[in-house]
């Protein structure tokens, strides 16, 4: 009897594994080493390290909801693998990754201020608020299309998107986050500039205005208001851990800017445990 299983999923397995394994730790190294750029924007951002794993930690939680959903959906036929023509499915699970990163932009900023505030660090709400959603959006758009494009890759060669992309896309997100935090730091540079304020401002109410007219727009659609539900106490939640690990990252600034090779295996550390 002849076996429904392609070649790609019967040979590509173990190549794959081994291939995903070295994605984990070279992308977080890559990760890592961008992060130490973070070094050099310490001096005037005091409360760097204490966002820096509260991004890495919540993209990730992101990145796992997107991946599970897509693949579940793709699997009983609600998605179809394909940017044309595609399903409601398809665009109600883009409307849920932007309320939920948005949602996540305005937690990661409530918790690095109070934790900067705890801390004796100073800090500006606003500042901190306008770097994170111009992050979040932009890392999560850039995540999107990545995502989806692997994932369908995947799907259409017989492969399991439910074992591969997450591992891949974790170690991925880890670099497109540290990068666009960097560059936003530096594009913003509250410390010598209020560009924060003059795009920062308009960008942040032209998102919260897209994001309230989603919500109300799609308000009794049960796919997003169950999967908002289901999602906001879990991201909540890893949101106040990730604080914790943002705590000690400071606490130890000395140590990390004299030996900045323990924050290039940091971003490693969390893709090989996450993946």
């Amino acid at each position: 009897m002849a076996s429904n299983i392609s070649k790609f999923s019967r040979y590509s397995t173990f190549t794959l594994s081994v291939l995903m394994g070295m994605i984990f730790n070279v992308g977080g190294l890559f990760a890592g080493r961008a992060a130490v750029l973070l070094n050099d924007i310490y001096e005037y951002i005091g409360w760097v390290f204490i966002i820096y794993p509260l991004m890495l930690t919540v993209r990730g939680d992101i990145n796992g909801i997107l991946t599970g959903k897509l693949g579940s959906g793709l699997h009983l036929g609600s998605l179809k693998p394909s940017f044309r023509r595609n399903t409601d499915r398809f665009q109600h699970l883009i409307i849920l990754i932007v309320i939920i990163s948005v949602y996540d932009s305005i937690l990661v900023g409530i918790v690095a201020t109070l934790v900067s505030t705890l801390m004796g660090i100073q800090c500006n709400f606003f500042t901190i608020l306008a770097i994170s959603m111009t992050t979040f959006i932009i890392g999560s758009m850039i995540s999107l299309i990545l995502t989806f494009t692997i994932t369908f890759w995947i799907f259409r060669k017989n492969g399991d998107p439910d074992v591969y992309v997450y591992p891949i896309m974790s170690s991925v997100n880890d670099i497109i986050i540290t990068l666009v935090f960097f560059s936003i730091c530096f594009l913003y540079r509250p410390w010598k500039t209020n560009l924060h304020y003059y795009l920062g401002l308009p960008l942040i109410v032209l998102i919260l205005s897209v994001t309230t007219f989603l919500i109300i727009k799609h308000r009794k659609n049960d796919f997003i208001r169950e999967s908002v539900k289901q999602a906001l106490p879990t991201l909540t939640f890893t949101n106040i851990i990730a604080a914790g690990t943002g705590s000690v990252l400071t606490l130890f600034r000395e140590i990390i800017r004299t030996s900045p090779i323990l924050l290039v295996v940091y971003p490693a550390i969390l893709s090989t445990v996450g993946g």
